[in-house]
């Protein structure tokens, strides 16, 4: 709707996006803490899960949003002309157009949020329900000293997804500008 439609807010809207994109999570520690601890979601991966899906969400819109925007009108306005409904022409036409947008901005989303720290930190108590970045902190911090051995290991756990994501995906992310119109 942000690309296609206009309506009244809209402008308002994207300046809001950019403004919540620019805040400082940091501030939020607080209020996120309370919010979790009242529902019940403290300490529990779901809670991580949505803090971390719900702090990528602006930055995923504002992409996506120019994705949608460089698909053309006229191409949504054909598939309609041949009868297709508002949903058919969104879901077979414009869609496919911006798959590698969607691709890449879930790779990005998903490498940005595995590497947060101090919101998993703070949610996040018992040991079993632990991440990688926080197994890393704790091998690290010994009082005894530190076995690099063992933070070397565990480190090449940590970036072992987010490399194998990156090689799965390169096809893709390298194809970004290549569209659906030739001209």
């Amino acid at each position: 709707y942000l690309s296609r439609f206009q309506f009244a807010g809209r402008q308002a809207f994207l300046q809001s996006l950019l403004i919540l994109h620019a805040f400082p999570a940091m501030t939020l520690i607080i209020p996120i803490f309370l919010l979790m601890y009242w529902s019940g979601m403290l300490d529990t991966l779901t809670g991580v899960l949505l803090v971390v899906t719900t702090l990528e969400l602006p930055f995923a819109i504002f992409i996506m949003k120019g994705f949608f925007d460089a698909v053309p009108w006229d191409i949504e306005m054909s598939a309609l002309a041949d009868g297709a409904s508002r949903r058919q022409a969104f879901f077979m036409v414009v869609l496919p157009q911006v798959r590698v947008g969607m691709l890449a901005v879930g790779v990005f989303a998903f490498i940005k949020g595995f590497e947060e720290y101090v919101f998993v930190r703070t949610l996040l108590f018992d040991k079993q329900n632990w991440v990688m970045s926080l197994y890393i902190f704790w091998v690290s911090d010994d009082i005894m000293g530190v076995d690099y051995g063992i933070v070397a290991a565990v480190a090449v756990f940590y970036v072992m997804p987010s490399v194998m994501l990156y090689l799965f995906c390169q096809k893709y992310l390298v194809q970004m500008n290549i569209g659906g119109i030739k001209g």
